[in-house]
């Protein structure tokens, strides 16, 4: 049957479907499942759809197989059978681009045989001729550039680079002056496919030459500094001059670098640390100022600082770069910064009239947002100058209501529990006859944030109620918007604090905005609170209505390529968990033919592990639903088998764990053990095994398991919500049991992230003084919790409470050590903990303070490495990871420091190698760390090193677990739909080998023989 026929059935199907499914009718779901079986009737014919014809698939599977089969032949015979696959993908080379890269070279380069076979395919290789057209004969280098590159023979690899240069410089055809900016200008302008290929050979090939002649930083900067810019897009990259060179011969350079005709100047590097002070920067500002008129665009890189004022409005008065499209720069930090520098300076017209009327380069995209202000403030509190910002707020918009400054206002004065002062000038500001609707609409909902903020929850849920409308969402789209959120808030907050009358009154009004303004995001927000109060009808209706709505857009197809785990589909499933629904679910996954995998193991293979912010939601994966429904049908083999691929796929997720728990009976311990020891950084499979052993009264068995999992992961932070810290439940169970004190301790440990938890939520929602009240109770439970601490030291720094602060970082920075094992799920990076000036001088104190007392504790010279690195001191950080790792070989975080540490000029190669290597050998599956292979010298020890850990490994396909028939059926007619939605698979098996810098160079340059997409 032709692929239009097949098409136009389904087609009809889904037209059939949306009639069935009008929401306008008083349908139940049984009946929009009835009508979906009537259509799949003429559809049975496409259940089986044979590929054995198909000649990507026969040479997609030839690759797949070629490593088993290699490894049972002779060196010869291996070379020469790689040579044969090789052979049969490029005859595919006349196949379109997309169909194309279902085999794409990097697979083949996977699968390349044995180190001891290289030789021999390298002489092979070298034998055949370099002849044919340019596309073939840059293939050709290519596929020999791959040999001598794998035996190291760098001479010849520079050859076979300087021939292929040679062969398709863009210059000697006279369409332009080569590199990167012919690639890209050149796109708007008549050229041919040949034209097109010689400039990405061209561009290839300059980038495999540069990776060949490795150079530092400062070496790369003068080389380039020296020759004239390829086009305006070529970039030149900053290093930290004023650190590597000294403060004269760095005047020398970036003056050279600012008189610089044409390209781009990146400060990128510079800015990697919250350090503001930056040498190389206050002398590149100082520079840009004296250099002005020889600039050719601003560079807003360099206004991230309060002392760039006057930097900041010299580039404002500059043209903006042409092609913003491809170059876009961001204004909104460098004006929050600028507007600060102006407060600070007691310039505060200059501020009004800023805001009043921006630079006329800027109209249109001057935004600041709180996020910007909140990451300048720990710099002002440093400096003695937020009293100044805070005092500046109060009077300007006392003065000016329409100012766009009242979020800032109002959430410091939350925080620094001023509300009470806030309010009467908002309410001052509402009186105001002359606002505009739209300016008193939203000051309302200020006022909404700030009753919040003071812990005045009442009046703030009375006077939302107040103006939000009764049922329709007015005129104005952003009105309606703001409404259905503050709706949502309110219901929220119902929920929170068991207010009833505030969820059905809030949820009334959101149901009502909807149906005038539908709005996914929303709706997804809205079904998720449903669940959890559980109005299921409710929650059923919205979903059902939006499904409609999606099939009617765009032909009908308008969500088959929804991976969004919050479509109404997914949110569908969920009602009827929540509801105990479990025939409504099996038939959903079995009958809607719009999930976008066949089976449910493709549909794990091709997602992504739960996961919530605090205070934020988390979603109940389709997978664990689908097995908990199979259960709860008494199918139980098939549960289990489900639970069992979700607990390998997802090591981490307490869920799984629990159903294998239930399920498995005595299978689990064998399987918990199976799991831990595919991935010994993973400490879940320890937890559950002490959680088994307690529940059949082995004391002994159970604390042994909980203590190792602890060793592990002291912090346990990865977690959602409700599962952080389980291993010391665990532990409290056992140790109350046993009748041991200690069980108290651990009993408050948990309890006080259960609070800091709830605290989260109520902080989320905009009860700011509460939250922060809830964090200082949960200390009094577990005054030792290091992730209490170091998030209410950050909320007090934020708020302006900085003495505070200082003793909550103390605190944190000393029960550091012990809160962290080889690996550290609780990230204090992103936390934000070593944030500003005070959080730094603290950390330092304590840091170096514990090192000199215990210098063998490998922990404190990890800690002190990564505030090292926060500083942008690389060379001081690089000696305490080094330290940590002598100290404790199998320390995985700090072995990935070491590979990721800037300025590592120093590091030998060999170096480089083992840290490289000493991961691999860690976290083979790269579960726990980033690893970035691309600089390993030694690749016959990588391939070796990747080809044992894939065998060691096992691929968990998608074997068929459970199939979703329908979908099945509707993805055999879908055109191409696996070319892009689906994800490259086995991702968990570690780093790939072609994914090394060279070679996959190298593979663009083989693979460009079909015609790259540029």
């Amino acid at each position: 049957m032709s692929r239009s026929r097949r098409y136009s059935l389904v087609m009809a199907m889904i037209l059939i479907l949306s009639r069935v499914l009008d929401f306008q009718l008083p349908i139940s779901f049984a009946e929009e499942l009835v009508g979906a079986k009537r259509v799949l009737e003429a559809v049975q014919e496409l259940s089986e759809v044979s590929d054995d014809s198909d000649e990507i698939a026969i040479v997609a599977k030839k690759i797949q197989e070629l490593p088993a089969r290699l490894d049972l032949l002779t060196p010869p015979d291996a070379a020469a059978a790689w040579i044969e696959v090789y052979d049969l993908w490029k005859a595919t080379s006349n196949l379109s681009s997309s169909v194309h890269e279902d085999i794409e070279v990097g697979k083949l380069i996977d699968a390349l045989p044995p180190p001891a076979a290289w030789p021999d395919l390298v002489q092979m290789i070298d034998t055949r001729p370099i002849q044919g057209s340019e596309r073939e004969q840059i293939n050709a280098i290519a596929v020999r550039m791959l040999g001598h590159r794998l035996l190291g023979r760098m001479d010849q690899l520079k050859e076979d680079l300087e021939r292929g240069l040679k062969l398709v410089d863009p210059a000697k055809g006279g369409k332009g002056r080569g590199g990167l900016f012919t690639a890209i200008t050149n796109m708007f302008q008549s050229k041919d496919a040949d034209d097109y290929f010689r400039e990405f050979a061209f561009v290839h090939l300059q980038e495999l030459q540069g990776e060949l002649e490795p150079k530092s930083a400062l070496e790369v900067f003068r080389s380039k500094l020296e020759i004239a810019p390829s086009g305006e897009f070529d970039e030149l990259v900053i290093p930290d001059l004023v650190h590597l060179v000294g403060h004269e011969e760095a005047t020398i350079l970036l003056t050279r670098a600012f008189q610089r005709k044409g390209g781009l100047l990146n400060f990128g590097v510079l800015r990697r640390s919250e350090k503001q002070d930056n040498e190389t920067l206050v002398l590149a500002r100082e520079l840009a100022i004296e250099h002005l008129n020889e600039l050719s665009q601003p560079y807003w890189d360099l206004c991230h600082s309060i002392d760039a004022v006057d930097l900041f409005q010299r580039f404002s008065t500059m043209p903006q770069p042409q092609r913003e499209w491809f170059h876009r720069e961001d204004h909104h930090l460098p004006v929050a910064y600028y507007l600060i520098g102006l407060i600070v300076r007691d310039r505060q017209q200059d501020v009004f009239q800023f805001l009043k009327e921006p630079p006329l380069e800027m109209r249109g995209g001057v935004q600041i947002s709180i996020n910007e202000i909140r990451l300048i403030l720990p710099e002002l509190e440093g400096l003695g100058h937020a009293e100044k910002f805070y005092t500046f707020l109060n009077d300007a918009l006392k003065a000016n209501p329409e100012l766009p400054l009242w979020e800032f206002y109002i959430e410091l004065s939350a925080q620094n529990g001023r509300s009470q002062d806030a309010l009467p000038v908002v309410d001052e500001a509402i009186a105001n006859a002359e606002l505009s609707l739209m300016a008193r609409r939203q000051l309302e909902i200020i006022r909404v944030d700030a009753l919040l903020s003071a812990d005045r929850i009442d009046e703030a849920v009375a006077f939302a109620f107040q103006i939000l409308p009764d049922g329709q969402a007015g005129n104005d789209d952003n009105r309606g918007a703001s409404d259905i959120e503050l709706a949502l808030k309110v219901a929220e907050i119902g929920r929170l604090l068991d207010r009833d009358e505030w969820i059905t009154r809030g949820t009334d009004i959101a149901e009502k905005l909807l149906n005038d303004e539908p709005s996914s995001l929303y709706l997804a927000q809205f079904v998720e609170l449903l669940i959890e109060v559980k109005q299921l009808a409710r929650a059923e209706r919205l979903c059902i209505k939006e499904l409609v709505a999606r099939l009617r857009q765009k032909d009908g197809f308008a969500f088959q390529y929804d991976a969004d785990e919050r479509s109404p589909l997914h949110q569908l499933a969920r009602v009827y968990h929540a509801g105990e629904r479990v025939e409504d679910v099996l038939t959903l996954l079995e009958e809607a033919p719009w999930w976008k995998d066949p089976d449910l193991g493709t549909m794990l293979e091709n997602s992504q592990a739960p996961e919530s912010d605090h205070g934020q939601r988390s979603q109940v994966p389709l997978p664990l639903i689908a097995a908990k429904s199979l259960a709860a049908m008494g199918r139980q083999e098939e549960a289990l088998a489900i639970a069992k691929v979700i607990t390998v796929k997802w090591p981490g997720y307490d869920p799984g764990w629990q159903l294998v728990l239930e399920l498995a009976g005595d299978e689990f311990v064998p399987f918990a053990e199976q799991v831990f020891a595919e991935d010994a950084f993973e400490e879940r499979p320890l937890i559950w095994l002490a959680r088994y052993y307690l529940d059949r009264g082995d004391l002994v068995k159970a604390e042994q398991f909980a203590r190792q999992a602890i060793a592990i992961d002291p912090s346990d932070g990865e977690q959602g919500g409700g599962d952080r810290m389980r291993v010391y439940a665990v532990l409290a169970e056992i140790l109350k049991q046993g009748n041991s004190e200690t069980a108290k301790v651990y009993q408050g440990a948990v309890k006080a992230i259960r609070m800091a938890e709830l605290a989260d939520q109520h902080y989320v929602q905009g009860m700011l003084s509460r939250g922060i009240r809830m964090y200082r109770a949960s200390l009094l439970l577990f005054a030792d919790a290091y992730c209490i601490q170091s998030r209410l030291a950050v909320q007090l720094a934020d708020s302006g409470d900085m003495e505070g602060a200082a003793r909550h970082y103390q605190r944190a920075f000393e029960l550091m050590p012990d809160s962290f094992g080889r690996v550290e799920s609780h990230c204090f990076g992103c936390e934000g903990v070593f944030k500003g000036p005070l959080a730094v001088k603290i950390a330092n104190d304590v840091f170096s303070r514990l090192v000199a007392e215990k210098p063998e504790h490998p922990r404190l010279h990890y800690l002190l490495g990564y505030l090292r690195e926060s500083e942008m001191k690389y060379e001081e950080a690089l000696r305490s990871f080094e330290e940590a790792v002598r100290l404790d070989p199998d320390y995985l975080n700090a072995w990935a420091k070491i590979c990721r540490t800037p300025h590592r000029t120093e590091t030998m190669h060999a170096d480089r190698d083992q840290a490289t290597f000493a991961i691999l050998r860690l976290d083979p599956t790269g579960k726990h760390s980033v690893l970035d292979i691309s600089e390993v010298t030694d690749l016959a020890r990588l391939w070796t090193v990747l080809r044992e850990n894939v065998r060691d490994v096992p691929d968990v396909k998608p074997d068929p677990l459970f199939q979703l028939t329908a979908s099945k059926l509707a993805q055999a007619v879908r055109e191409g739909q696996g070319d892009w939605i689906t994800r490259e698979r086995n991702r968990s098996r570690g780093p790939r080998f072609s994914s090394h810098h060279h070679l996959s160079s190298i593979s663009k340059l083989i693979g460009s023989n079909s015609g790259p997409a540029f």
